[in-house]
């Protein structure tokens, strides 16, 4: 559902989606889930792998910034369409035979034009020069190849001086980046610090004031992200329920690629032995064939204070972890018989309906509330994940996906 690539058949079987539906913003979120659940439901060919993207708060974030009201209103309609899910799981009885994870594969910072960084002004004049990417990740690619050294050399002192962006050449990125790929990495990368950018964003700033009429002053804010995702700020969300999904835990930050082992799981399939990732990683946050593994952690009082927790963390806590929010619904192929327990649902509706309460009414308000729900450590392609909570790092991005496995 709007999940990107999902339109390009794949392997050298051309294999492609059992269903689709390309990107189009016009679509009423609801109905994207209406249609989702069709697919789910659907008598003769039933998928078991829909993914469903919805594009906000990440757009409007981008423009507005992740801190702007726009975003804070955005954050209550999220919350409204995560309870639509939970009511149309219930509705067709597919409590115990759906499991439904949402995602977000970044977070997002402010960003203003006092802190925009123009590197041209840090190297000679006789040295050009391309630039290829957007902030705050540059690719530097010299005109004249001989002139390599002579611009890193200038970039780095500038870097060293100001402090406010790194140099890189491909062999001194770091390792956990995964980024010195000669293929696709220019000689030198820029990587602007939390809080920086470059000025290629004076392109970006000029199109959002004509297009949204945005006006532009040193302290107009931004949202951006793709900074060094060890970064709190820059760590993604995660959370779910369902039949194969521990309730009322929280397991150790892992990585994004971990994700393909937990689909994997839920649906009784093989990885392929490629992958990079660790399925060890994943392994807590699924439950064995009974109840009997869930992990309290303690009395009634406990859950509930994790339950609050959780749901500021997934919508409140988005103001600084504005992303993609990504719903998976994952069919399970062996049906399980009284997994799900009545006072699961009934518990939900009382925690949104606090939940709503909580949501911020304005940037002081919301300043507020950050302060108070996000003592919680997290990391970007690594970070918590509870139920009803399970925070972790997804870097699924998107258009639509619907899967028949």
């Amino acid at each position: 559902m709007m999940w990107p690539g999902s339109n390009m058949p794949y392997t050298k079987a051309k294999l492609n989606c059992t269903y689709m539906k390309a990107y189009n913003m016009s679509l009423p979120w609801n109905d994207r889930v209406d249609t989702a659940f069709q697919w789910i439901r659907d008598p003769k060919q039933p998928a078991n792998l829909v993914m469903l993207y919805v594009e906000e708060p990440d757009y409007y974030g981008h423009i507005y910034g992740p801190d702007s009201d726009r975003v804070a209103q955005l954050l209550v309609k999220l919350n409204d369409l995560t309870r639509y899910i939970w009511d149309k799981v219930r509705e067709f009885g597919l409590q115990e035979r759906v499991n439904v994870v949402h995602l977000s594969d970044h977070g997002m910072d402010s960003l203003s034009p006092k802190n925009f960084i123009n590197l041209t002004s840090f190297v000679p004049s006789d040295v050009k020069y391309d630039r290829y990417g957007n902030t705050p990740v540059l690719q530097i690619v010299p005109k004249v190849k001989q002139q390599t050294a002579d611009l890193y050399r200038a970039l780095k002192s500038a870097s060293e001086k100001n402090g406010n962006f790194d140099v890189y050449t491909l062999e001194n990125l770091p390792a956990r980046w995964h980024f010195n790929n000669s293929q696709r990495t220019g000689p030198i990368t820029a990587v602007a610090r939390l809080g920086y950018g470059f000025d290629d964003m004076w392109e970006t700033a000029e199109y959002y004031r004509k297009t949204y009429n945005v006006s532009v002053t040193p302290e107009t804010k931004y949202g951006v992200h793709g900074y060094d995702n060890d970064l709190p700020v820059m760590h993604p969300i995660f959370f779910g329920y369902g039949p194969r999904i521990r309730e009322r835990t929280m397991v150790d930050p892992f990585d994004t690629v971990d994700l393909f082992y937990l689909f994997c799981e839920i649906l009784d399939l093989k990885p392929p032995a490629y992958l990079a990732g660790q399925r060890q990683h994943i392994l807590g946050v699924l439950r064995n064939d009974s109840r009997d593994d869930d992990d309290g952690n303690g009395n009634g009082s406990t859950r509930t204070g994790t339950l609050v927790v959780i749901f500021a963390g997934s919508l409140v806590g988005s103001f600084a972890l504005v992303s993609m929010l990504a719903f998976v619904v994952l069919w399970q192929r062996r049906r399980r018989e009284n997994l799900v327990p009545s006072y699961l649902y009934d518990e939900a509706e009382s925690f949104l309906d606090e939940g709503n309460k909580l949501l911020p009414a304005s940037a002081s308000t919301h300043q507020q509330q950050q302060s108070q729900y996000q003592h919680h450590p997290s990391s970007n392609h690594r970070s918590h994940h509870q139920h009803h909570q399970l925070r972790s790092s997804a870097s699924i991005n998107g258009d639509v996906v619907s899967i028949d496995v």
